[in-house]
């Protein structure tokens, strides 16, 4: 059985940010290279991540309550954007499926547990976006 292309597959080695805290934290979700020692082989090997760069340092004076907010919030995020774009086939797919959920949606989209395809297909059966809820109140 062959795999299926996915959006994701076109978006994964795109560095991206994110918005969360009370403040607005920009956080940025880029590649760092790092060096393992193969003992098997005698090599260093280099490996690139996609790693968050969050934007407080270790003597700056912010709330851990703070940090704790940007941190689940950026992490939800980036969550979303990799189960819904393995979930599209494509940028339209993509975004269809984004404009069907909210945050309280999230919570019960994630506790199905279904992934890939059988995600998108869930989605857009059971969440309407604006634009039909609207045609299907009024045109009653």
């Amino acid at each position: 059985m062959a795999k299926v292309k996915t959006y994701w597959d076109e978006i994964k080695d795109q560095e991206v940010f994110y918005y969360g805290g009370n403040r607005g934290w920009e956080v940025h979700f880029r590649f760092i290279e790092t060096r393992e020692w193969d003992r098997k082989t005698g090599d260093c090997k280099v490996k690139k991540s996609l790693q968050p760069q969050w934007p407080w340092g270790y003597q700056d004076k912010v709330e851990r309550s703070e940090k704790s907010l940007c941190r689940n919030e950026v992490m939800r995020q980036h969550k979303q954007r990799k189960m819904l774009a393995q979930a599209s086939r494509n940028q339209d797919e993509y975004r269809d499926l984004h404009s069907r959920i909210n945050k309280e949606r999230w919570e019960d989209i994630v506790a199905t547990e279904l992934k890939g395809i059988n995600l998108g297909n869930y989605i857009r059966s059971k969440y309407l976006t604006e634009r039909e809820g609207y045609a299907l109140f009024y045109n009653m």
